[in-house]
Formats: structure tokens, sequence, C-alpha cells
């Protein structure tokens, strides 16, 4: 189950859409993954209280990530996947796509209680698109 929580007036951000929803998939894909009591994905989305920024909220209600495992989260061929379930690319790739448009993204987990995708994109200038 996918819930949104879309902010309806957005500011427009300059970005490339195919690679854009593959991060998003990524992210969903991964929440499904660690949702062993169902697949339950929240996406929020907002401006930032200066206007600046766009962000961007992935949150479920999965397993979460072991302390250990976090600082480990974007590094290539890195997987809390079972064998043959999972290359260990989707987070390097989507975190280098995000950096390509000049955004950020954290991930805040507590072991047992979900976790939460944060992506904060600069607010397209006038004229860019």
């Amino acid at each position: 189950v996918i819930k949104k929580d879309l902010d309806p007036n957005l500011s427009k951000i300059k970005g490339e859409k195919n690679q854009l929803q593959q991060v998003i998939l990524n992210l969903v894909n991964n929440s499904c993954d660690a949702s062993p009591r169902g697949c339950e994905v929240i996406i929020k989305t907002r401006n930032s209280e200066d206007g600046g920024s766009v962000i961007a909220e992935f949150i479920d209600s999965g397993i979460g990530i072991r302390p250990e495992d976090l600082s480990k989260l974007f590094d290539p061929f890195f997987t809390t996947k079972d064998t043959g379930k999972g290359l260990g690319l989707g987070l390097f790739v989507s975190q280098g796509i995000v950096k390509q448009h000049n955004a950020d993204m954290v991930v805040e987990s507590q072991w047992g209680h979900g976790t939460k995708v944060t992506i904060t994109f600069p607010v397209a200038r006038r004229g860019e698109k």
C-alpha cells in the first residue's frame, strides 16, 4: 500500500524524470522488501520553510536497518538481502542520481521500527527545466 501526502503547491525542481522515477521505484521496492508484515510506504512531499528546497520523504514501517549497517548503505554491492535477492547497487545508484540533481539523501532508521529516507532537492530557478 502506498499512501501519499503530496503538497499540491510544490515548487518545481530541475531533474531528469526517468532517473528520478528509478530512485523512487528503488526506495519503494526496498521498503516493501523490508516490510514482512505487508508493504506500506508513505510518500510525503513539501516545500522547505525557506522555500529554497523541495523535500520528499519515503517512510516505511518495516524492520528498519541495523545501526552497524547504516554507514554502509551507499557502498556499492552492500546488501542485507538474501543471496540472489539483491545486488547491493540500488541505493548506490540512487545516491548517484540524487547527487547529479544537486540534492541530498539522508536515511534514518531504528532497528525494528522502520526507515525514513529524505531527499532534499534545490528549487529550480526561473527558466530551468
